[in-house]
């Protein structure tokens, strides 16, 4: 006599259909759970040291085509939101770790979206998938010896803090002046989007997430000088930082979007895995950047030019 069946059968419940847990507002409001957040985003924060040295063959621009690329994978496949964000940082942190050639960039790319999507998914992206959007110059089977590898170097501390934990806390916890799924749709565009810029490597997710948000409202709203500035103000106290950390965050944002949304700029839209989404992209793009643009531009009363370089933002 067999034993019961327990598969479900019930449709819909399988792969990306599946249903997401409804947001608790218990943990959201609650000021614990945001202090644990940032207390641990430093712990799997990486930096961008492998970028510039001189022993290393991985570019700055080469890290943009590569993250771009993993961008246009997850937007394809409708990966959640997290699944990029925890790849990016899988790959900035292994890249740390481990030399790599330039030719062996895609293959990490690939077994980073792999543990991404195991990790913050229901249905993950499978190997063949992901070695078919490398028009097979990745095989399924290197993509299977490299997971052994990344997740060896990284001691198997997969799951970091990304900018996307904090933008519901944020929300939940801030008078927000307008709809709260325009803010949270547009933060998430400028999140993504920050991601695959080198800049924001060794910026705290928290941060990121409140300039998110403020360059969101700010483009929703067209809220004056006055309101963006206590609106930084009530974050950056949220978030125990500083709006002189904001802010500068905030001009970069906007200063990425321009670049984006820019036909010339061959670099984001040119390395899409079947060339289906790059325009989709750089519409998203041009809108936000046509909301910022109708936006009262935000200037020092000092007469003091803002730095626009994230690098000149003290790393706190």
């Amino acid at each position: 006599m067999s034993g019961p069946d327990l598969t479900c059968d019930e449709p819909g419940l399988s792969g990306l259909d599946s249903p997401h847990a409804s947001v608790d507002l218990s943990l959201l409001q609650d000021r614990r759970v945001l202090d644990n957040m940032l207390r641990l985003q430093s712990t799997m924060l990486p930096t961008d040291e492998y970028l510039y040295s001189p022993s290393s063959d991985i570019k700055p621009a080469m890290r943009k085509v590569v993250t771009n690329w993993m961008l246009e994978v997850c937007d394809e496949q409708r990966c959640e939101d997290q699944v990029f964000l925890v790849a990016v940082n899988l790959l900035d942190r292994f890249l740390n770790t481990t030399a790599v050639k330039r030719s062996q960039l895609q293959l990490s790319a690939c077994v980073c979206l792999l543990l991404a999507s195991k990790l913050r998914q229901c249905s993950y992206l499978s190997v063949e998938l992901l070695a078919y959007y490398t028009d097979n110059c990745v095989t399924s089977q290197e993509v299977i010896q490299w997971e052994i590898l990344v997740v060896a170097k990284l001691k198997w501390d997969l799951c970091p803090v990304t900018a996307i934990d904090f933008v519901e806390v944020i929300l939940q916890q801030i008078p927000v002046p307008v709809d709260v799924t325009g803010v949270r749709r547009h933060a998430s565009t400028f999140i993504a989007l920050a991601a695959t810029e080198s800049e924001f490597i060794c910026q705290r997710p928290s941060c990121v997430a409140g300039a998110a948000i403020v360059a969101a409202i700010q483009g929703l709203t067209h809220a004056s000088r006055s309101d963006l500035e206590k609106c930084i103000e009530i974050i950056a106290n949220m978030l125990k930082s500083r709006s002189e950390i904001i802010k500068p965050l905030l001009f970069a944002l906007e200063a990425s979007v321009k670049r984006a949304s820019s036909p010339s700029d061959g670099s984001v839209f040119g390395n899409s895995p079947t060339g289906a989404t790059s325009a989709k992209h750089q519409e998203q793009y041009s809108k936000l950047r046509a909301m910022m643009d109708q936006s009262e531009e935000m200037v020092d009363t000092d007469g003091k030019e803002t730095p626009v370089d994230i690098l000149d933002v003290p790393n706190w």
